[in-house]
C-alpha cells in the first residue's frame, strides 16, 4: 500500500485537478493508498508517521518544505518516498528525475518500483536534500536580502568587503573535521549541477 500526503497549499495552489487525476491512475492500475491532506506546517511529519505504519511507499504530493517534513518523520524507518512536485521550484524533483513531469510517470515509477537513491544530510538535527545547508557567506547574502529587500545582485558586492574567516565543525561518519573558511555549502550533487 501506498500512502499520499498532499499540500493543498503549496507552490500556485492550482493542482487539485492534478491530484484527482494522479488517484484516478492508482485507481485504474488498482494500487492500493490511504489519502491524507495537510492541515498546516508540521502536519506532514505526523502524517507521514502515521503512514509509515502500514505504507511501503509515501508519495508527498507538495513543494520541497512539506516533503522535508516527511523526509524528517521517516528517516530511520525502510519506506520508499516518491515526489509530486506540486511546490513551486521543485527543486528535489528536477535534481532526481530532471524537469520532466507527468503523473503518469510517476505512477508508472511506483508500479515498477523503478526507484533511485538519493543523500540525505542531516544539519543540526534536520534531514534534508538539495541545497543541504549554507553557512558563512551564503547564509550572511540570504539575511541581508531579507533585511534590505535588495536584489542578490545589489545585496552581494557590499558583502564582498566584508567576508570573514570562520571556525565550522564538520561530523561525517562520526569523525569530526574543523576548517577555517568563508563558507560552507552542501549541494545534491544532482540539483546543484
Amino acid at each position: 500500500m501506498i500512502g499520499v500526503i498532499h499540500n493543498p497549499n503549496s507552490g500556485k495552489k492550482d493542482h487539485d485537478g492534478k491530484m484527482k487525476h494522479f488517484l484516478s491512475l492508482l485507481d485504474k492500475e488498482e494500487i492500493e493508498y490511504d489519502y491524507r491532506v495537510t492541515q498546516g506546517p508540521g502536519d506532514a511529519c505526523t502524517l507521514a508517521a502515521e503512514l509509515a505504519d502500514h505504507c511501503d511507499t509515501i508519495v508527498v504530493a507538495s513543494g520541497d518544505g512539506t516533503l522535508f517534513e516527511a523526509i524528517n518523520s521517516i528517516w530511520e524507518k525502510d519506506i520508499s518516498l516518491a515526489i509530486l512536485p506540486y511546490g513551486t521550484g521543485n527543486d528535489l524533483y528536477k535534481g532526481i528525475y530532471g524537469a520532466e513531469f507527468s503523473e503518469e510517470k510517476m505512477v508508472s515509477i511506483i508500479k515498477n518500483e523503478n526507484r533511485r537513491k538519493v543523500d540525505c544530510a542531516r544539519v543540526n538535527d534536520t534531514y534534508t536534500m538539495t541545497l543541504i545547508g549554507a553557512f558563512g557567506f551564503p547564509a550572511d547574502m540570504v539575511i541581508k536580502h531579507k533585511e534590505t529587500g535588495c536584489s542578490y545582485g545589489r545585496t552581494i558586492p557590499g558583502l564582498l568587503t566584508h567576508i570573514n574567516r570562520r571556525n565550522y565543525t564538520l561530523k561525517i561518519d562520526g569523525k569530526e573535521i574543523g576548517y577555517e573558511t568563508e563558507f560552507i555549502g552542501v549541494f545534491c550533487t544532482g540539483s546543484a549541477g
